[in-house]
């Protein structure tokens, strides 16, 4: 029989339940039970498709990606091999199966739908849930039904390169994306092999309606993955909407990570690290649905597989919630493969402090005095970066110690600014010639992003 929200919402709490449960055990157990645990969620969701928390009534199909285990559905391209078994970890890699939740967005939960093309939410979809209930039951229906939340768009390079042993990786939060000429000068001037790269929009009125990874891509040749952290709901933040036409709409509306690369990128994935949530409601300047993820794919080195994650953990949380973070990333990697060396990079956001209290003057005051050298050693007071040094992971090597890589705007063009907010993790590779480069026009000084690229190479241990 069909249920009411309440009903619904229950049968999705049972399903949660389910896959926390289920998910132990796969770590100790074979793939079959990933794919039962996945069915039987697929189940419990899908009901009579009366859609949770009357999804139809938002303008979304009653038979979406999350009724499809396993990418078995007319959202997406699918797995090579056409959906039908469940991701296991690479042969011999000792890996456990992933937590590979298509029905759902838990933290950690690993989606490897590879796509061409990203499936679209259409403009009036967006207008439905802009106007539906804003609550936390209606943002967990909406990451079980939305086509994107677990699907990742990949594209070849031009001409594949083989690296040899080592590759020179570049991390950069782009800021949107909106230079996509001079960011794409910047990335090859930096001689980069692979780019994990963050904030790129696809569709959005503020960036001029640009998939930016695919241009970043096209400009250099690359190859690419690249998955939604946020379905943009409107034109941005305050600054953004100010700054276009009144009647001014988004194309897509998505915005989220990638990774770009001159070799191929093998077994491409997204990685959800948690939804709060918190931005649904607008409190936070402007609404969407999603969080924060990670875009996971290996390249070979010497012909030995090593993973690489482009990540971007919450930039309006605290140091918990980024430790919290990066233990998702750092699990899920271990699931992916966990013999496999990795390179992890990204904006962390290591301000070093909660975002509310570094808005507040006599909180900033005081914790300067604590520690003068707090912007620019962050790592002092994030516990994200004892938790990957637990986890074989090391940091020192492959980055400039207290150097900033904050970039803010000034009366004749930019300058760097005080913040170590991105950084270069690895594990089982050794790592040289650190570097921060200027994210500045060549000509005017204009900031290309509010974030300098970090930079370094990476080798096979002889």
């Amino acid at each position: 029989p069909a249920l009411d929200d309440a009903g619904r919402r229950a049968m999705l709490a049972e399903a949660a339940g389910v896959h926390q449960r289920v998910d132990a055990l796969a770590d100790r157990e074979s793939a079959a039970l990933v794919l039962a645990r996945d069915a039987l969620c697929t189940s419990v969701l899908a009901g009579p498709r009366t859609a949770p928390l009357d999804l139809v009534g938002l303008g979304l199909p009653a038979h979406g990606c999350g009724a499809y285990p396993f990418g078995r559905g007319p959202c997406c391209a699918g797995r090579p091999d056409g959906g039908s078994r469940p991701f296991a970890g690479r042969a011999g890699s000792g890996s456990a199966p992933p937590r590979y939740n298509h029905g759902m967005a838990t933290p950690g939960s690993i989606g490897s739908q590879a796509c061409e093309r990203l499936p679209a939410v259409s403009a009036a979809q967006r207008a439905a849930i802009a106007a539906g209930p804003a609550t936390l039951e209606t943002h967990a229906a909406l990451l079980v039904e939305l086509p994107f939340v677990h699907a990742v768009e990949t594209q070849a390079p031009r001409a594949a390169a083989n690296l040899g042993g080592s590759a020179r990786v570049v991390a950069w939060n782009v800021e949107r994306g909106r230079h996509v000429d001079e960011t794409a000068r910047l990335l090859s001037a930096s001689g980069a092999d692979l780019a994990l790269l963050s904030e790129l929009d696809h569709g959005m009125a503020r960036s001029g309606q640009q998939h930016v990874t695919r241009a970043l891509a096209r400009h250099l040749g690359f190859g690419y993955a690249f998955a939604v952290e946020f379905l943009e709901l409107g034109l941005g933040g305050p600054d953004e909407r100010a700054a276009l036409p009144p009647d001014a709409e988004n194309d897509v509306g998505y915005h989220g990570n990638a990774i770009l690369s001159r070799t191929p990128l093998l077994r491409p994935a997204v990685v959800r690290l948690g939804d709060d949530a918190a931005w649904f409601d607008g409190a936070r300047g402007e609404r969407r649905v999603g969080g924060r993820v990670a875009v996971l794919a290996q390249v070979e080195l010497a012909g030995a597989p090593v993973t690489a994650a482009a990540v971007h953990l919450e930039s309006h949380g605290d140091p918990d919630q980024r430790a919290s973070q990066m233990t998702a990333l750092l699990d899920a990697l271990d699931a992916y493969d966990r013999r496999a060396p990795v390179v992890i990079g990204g904006d962390l956001n290591t301000f070093s402090l909660a975002l509310g209290q570094v808005s507040d003057r006599d909180a900033v005051a005081a914790a300067l005095r604590a520690d003068p050298e707090r912007w620019r050693h962050p790592e002092r007071h994030e516990p994200l970066f004892a938790l990957v040094e637990a986890r074989g992971y090391r940091w020192r090597a492959a980055n400039v110690a207290g150097e900033s890589t904050h970039r803010h705007a000034t009366g004749s063009g930019s300058a760097r600014g005080q913040l170590k907010l991105d950084w270069l993790l690895v594990r089982g590779l050794a790592a040289s010639e650190p570097a921060v480069l200027e994210a500045a026009h060549p000509t005017t000084g204009e900031a290309l992003s509010d974030h300098e690229p970090v930079a370094a190479t990476f080798a096979l241990r002889g």
